[in-house]
């Protein structure tokens, strides 16, 4: 048995943004790192053809980047009674749930019958889909030697996150839904970050940027032959900058 550390967001890249320089210490720490993705990132069919399987692969190569040239070890876990794909690199767990990209909001506020963009499960609603994400979790809380694992999740209070992506939102009401009692939870700013005080230093700043560019360096390797738009993100002068060089976050013990 080891230490577990949760990740929980909508898409595929957000772990890496606003919060990659925690993630990167603990993949390197040892711990079992579980990273939970409730979106497919399918932009509604995306951009290029195969986009939401490209980010997947982008997703787990940042795992590579802080956890090495591990083989990817694919297969599917029943949590909830649902099937979820899984695949594990190193001391790292993904779990993709592939539900429609912007559709979180929606379920949570007006619940409804909902299925995996791959038609690989169908759920019943919202409380379904925070039962299985905490089913999740518990497994893999109950396998591990902490008592009180932490989350990492967007922050579900605009107040305090102003977040115009609505799946990120929701994705943190999912969490709080999810760990009523016996985990601790660390809501990260998303990309409110922008406009905020530089606020880690370089060797941060380079774990975030390198996580991020193994992630776009992926996807325009799965990307090419279908002309993918994406050539600058994986620069220096990447649109992502702003977000790397900045990270904010909150704590509190659910329960």
């Amino acid at each position: 048995m080891t230490n577990v550390t949760f990740y929980v967001g909508p898409h595929q890249d957000d772990w890496q943004l606003f919060r990659g320089e925690q993630a990167y210490l603990d993949i390197q720490s040892g711990a079992r790192v579980v990273f939970i993705y409730l979106t497919a990132g399918d932009a509604g069919g995306g951009p290029v053809p195969g986009w939401w399987s490209a980010r997947e692969q982008g997703a787990l190569e940042s795992c590579r980047y802080a956890a090495g040239p591990n083989p990817l070890i694919w297969g599917v876990n029943w949590f909830n009674g649902r099937p979820i794909t899984g695949c594990d690199c190193g001391n790292t767990t993904s779990y993709f749930l592939r539900l429609p990209d912007g559709s979180l909001e929606a379920l949570r506020t007006n619940s409804a019958p909902i299925s995996a963009i791959d038609g690989s499960t169908n759920y019943l609603g919202w409380d379904d889909i925070c039962q299985t994400v905490k089913a999740i979790l518990d497994e893999h809380k109950a396998a591990s030697t902490n008592l009180r694992p932490y989350v990492n999740a967007p922050d579900y209070d605009t107040a305090l996150n102003p977040e115009p992506n609505t799946d990120h939102t929701a994705t943190g009401f999912a969490v709080l839904a999810a760990t009523p009692q016996g985990y601790n939870r660390a809501w990260w700013v998303g990309y409110d970050i922008g406009e905020r005080l530089e606020n880690i230093d370089a060797v941060a700043a380079g774990r975030k940027r390198g996580l991020q560019q193994a992630y776009t360096g992926r996807i325009l390797k799965e990307t090419t032959d279908a002309g993918s738009p994406y050539d600058d993100w994986a620069g220096a002068g990447s649109i992502y900058e702003a977000w790397i060089k900045r990270s904010y976050s909150r704590s509190d013990s659910g329960g």
